[in-house]
């Protein structure tokens, strides 16, 4: 069988608005959309999306589900429902989808559904293909497993100021050209330090991390591990204690 053509943009942009109030996100998909030649408008509530929906009249929205002011399905009902927005296009978004959402929300009138976060590798071919009417799912939505740990870790960096969205944004599309750990590319870049990202790490995990020093190392537990370890690492993961 063939390979799938290439992505080719039309010579008038396709306009996509992207509708969610996490800032991470948002310039995630702005900075795969845009060089690929899409024309990308912006809202961070429901009612912003309302508002620029009718302004804009895009040809798709992709629609966090999830929004500050309202939930994504009362802001679908209302552009469906509008003089002006009975004919648009518009995607789910979700971090937490289960087949029973997705199905509810096709059923409301979106289109198909996408996780969060987005595949920077896909996400071009998957917007290309609603746009061209094709209404599979981009992704199968999840069957009620729990929220995805990276999800977390990059939530730890943004709350507690270790990094910004740009730079997360940045270290993903790095990720998905190199396949390197975000942590490692962040740590490279000089972003944030390693112990940092053992911090966030445990942060996420619900475990407490230290920094040993030689007083606080017990030597039957230092002699367990090996002396590149200690030399190389100031952080230490400590699990939970057990009963």
């Amino acid at each position: 069988m063939s390979e799938q053509a290439p992505w080719v943009p039309p010579l008038k942009p396709p306009r996509i608005l992207i509708v969610d109030d996490q800032p991470m996100n948002v310039l995630l998909a702005q900075r795969v959309l845009v060089p690929a030649g899409f024309e990308v408008r912006v809202a961070r509530s429901g009612g912003e999306a309302l508002a620029v929906a009718q302004e804009s009249q895009p040809d798709l929205i992709l629609l966090d589900m999830h929004l500050p002011d309202m939930h994504g399905l009362e802001v679908l009902r209302r552009m469906l429902e509008s003089p002006w927005g009975g004919h648009l296009l518009v995607v789910a978004m979700s971090a937490h989808a289960t087949a029973e959402d997705e199905a509810l929300w096709r059923q409301a009138g979106c289109a198909g559904a996408i996780e969060k976060p987005i595949d920077v590798t896909t996400f071009v071919r998957d917007v290309a293909r609603w746009l061209a009417g094709d209404r599979r799912e981009a992704v199968q939505p999840s069957t009620g497993a729990p929220e995805k740990k990276a999800d977390k870790f990059w939530e730890v960096l943004v709350a507690n100021r270790l990094a910004t969205p740009e730079q997360l944004a940045r270290a993903m599309t790095a990720q998905a050209a190199t396949g390197m750990r975000i942590g490692q590319i962040l740590v490279e870049q000089e972003h944030v330090s390693e112990d940092d990202v053992a911090w966030a790490f445990g942060h996420q995990l619900g475990y407490p991390y230290i920094y040993p020093t030689p007083d606080t190392i017990d030597p039957g537990v230092a002699r367990l591990l090996p002396e590149a370890f200690l030399r190389e690492h100031r952080v230490l993961p400590i699990l939970k204690s057990g009963r």
